[in-house]
């Protein structure tokens, strides 16, 4: 577990969950909740929520499954973490109840956005999302066949594991459909040079969502924030901007 910034207020959600929150005045303009990718931890996105309070938009982050002290040991593979975005959402709701909700999700992170969204489309005003999967069962694909004809091999058995583990089929994990059916503002970005979520993924996401897909040049996947601050931020206030009570 990282250790949590003196300016973040940590408390939890109705399963346990840690969140860190980042208040802006008694009044925020609109309210982020970020969400960290595969790997990732809380401190993804503390830069943001710093330079975003600066600015009058208040925040929170989620322990993720599998990650940090969440309560849910496994990761679930997209849908238990939109469980975790639902909540957290309503939290921010319940915390600032004149602001509008934006998630903001990265990788995993991101395609949990689209699954919570999908779920329920009045939990969000607007979603942000950067090399987020549109759809599971390709993107397990292509993690396995990067690793050759071994991969190729190691597929079928992992799947299957999903399912026994988590009892997720990767053939119904579909963030695409939640893009789709949205009916408030979204920015999608993908990674330049993501090794990890082919730029496809993105490109499928922004058609179903009828915008245009935006590349942040030269960066790794996940790496968008951290690579190109300015560029992500201005992609989350103009959705925050566009996004209706």
């Amino acid at each position: 577990m990282p250790a949590r910034p003196a300016e973040l207020v940590a408390d939890a959600l109705q399963d346990g969950s840690t969140i860190w929150i980042r208040e802006a005045g008694a009044k925020p303009k609109a309210a982020f909740v970020f969400v960290h990718g595969l790997g990732g931890d809380m401190q993804h996105w503390v830069g943001a929520m710093s330079s975003l309070a600066d600015k009058g938009y208040a925040s929170l982050t989620i322990a993720m499954p599998g990650h940090d002290d969440s309560p849910y040991g496994r990761v679930g593979f997209g849908p238990l973490e939109s469980k975790v975005v639902l909540q957290a959402a309503q939290a921010a709701r319940r915390r600032w109840p004149d602001a509008k909700v934006v998630l903001v999700g990265v990788s995993l992170g991101g395609s949990a956005c689209w699954l919570a969204v999908q779920h329920d489309p009045t939990c969000a005003n607007g979603v942000v999302t950067e090399s987020a999967f549109a759809r599971l069962e390709p993107a397990v694909d292509g993690w396995f066949s990067r690793m050759g004809s071994l991969g190729q091999v190691l597929f079928a058995p992992t799947r299957w594991m999903a399912r026994r583990m988590v009892d997720v089929d990767p053939a119904k994990v579909n963030p695409v459909e939640g893009a789709r059916s949205f009916p408030g503002p979204s920015a999608i970005l993908h990674a330049e040079n993501d090794g990890v979520i082919a730029r496809f993924h993105g490109e499928e996401l922004a058609r179903a969502a009828g915008i245009e897909l935006q590349i942040i040049p030269d960066c790794a996947h996940a790496q968008g924030y951290s690579w190109s601050p300015g560029r992500m931020e201005e992609a989350m206030l103009d959705v925050a901007d566009r996004a209706q009570d």
